[in-house]
């Protein structure tokens, strides 16, 4: 009933749970729905695939500048999220992001890496590319969150509402509007009007980080 009246409430995560299991209904109904859904929203199916594939290249670019593991992996996705709202006022990625035991996972990534657990991911280097908008944040976000372990990220993430308010409920997704009130909170609090100021609130993580574990 919870996953219901959040449907209700976003057509936006109701897109999200037709598209994943639209060969568990008739195809009637699902391009009746898809329909309806996209003149409510003025989409797609075409570029929100294309859209959701993003995460996937952003996954393969951070694995291709870092050594990173599957945990590290997820919290900078998570950051990326977070900052891109903050900035552009509207999420990068479509998949859905859930506040798990050990901090935000996207489900997508995390099957596609679990098999390292808590190593370091491996792939073959290739060039990956991706919009300058996006790899500006994308690079400062390595540098901020880059350079600390999995662990460390995941007590970063345990200090955030995001997290906080959502590890609890039935369906722990953390909605895209949770996201956007967050970054603008932290907009605020830590100053971050340009993309080098993210610096401002990893330095406050890691303090903070620092005074908790010493």
């Amino acid at each position: 009933s919870q996953i219901l009246k959040k449907l209700n409430k976003s057509p936006e995560d109701y897109y999200s749970l037709l598209l994943t299991n639209k060969h568990n209904i008739t195809k009637a109904a699902y391009e009746k729905s898809l329909a309806a859904l996209e003149t409510l929203l003025n989409i797609k199916e075409k570029d929100k695939q294309i859209k959701d594939n993003l995460i996937e290249k952003c996954a393969n670019y951070i694995i291709n500048k870092i050594d990173v593991t599957p945990m590290a992996l997820q919290k900078i996705l998570y950051y990326i999220q977070l900052f891109y709202i903050g900035f552009y006022k509207k999420p990068v990625f479509n998949s859905r992001c859930n506040a798990w035991l050990q901090g935000p996972v996207f489900g997508k990534i995390y099957h596609k890496y679990k098999e390292f657990r808590y190593n370091v991911i491996y792939e073959e280097k290739e060039e990956i590319e991706i919009n300058q908008e996006l790899k500006e944040i994308v690079d400062e976000i390595i540098k901020c969150f880059g350079c600390y372990n999995g662990k460390v990220l995941e007590i970063f993430t345990h200090e955030e509402r995001l997290w906080l308010n959502n590890k609890d409920k039935n369906d722990n997704v953390i909605d895209k509007n949770e996201f956007a009130l967050f970054a603008k909170d932290i907009f605020k609090k830590y100053n971050i009007n340009h993309i080098k100021d993210i610096s401002n609130y990893s330095n406050y993580l890691i303090e903070k980080y620092r005074n908790d574990y010493k």
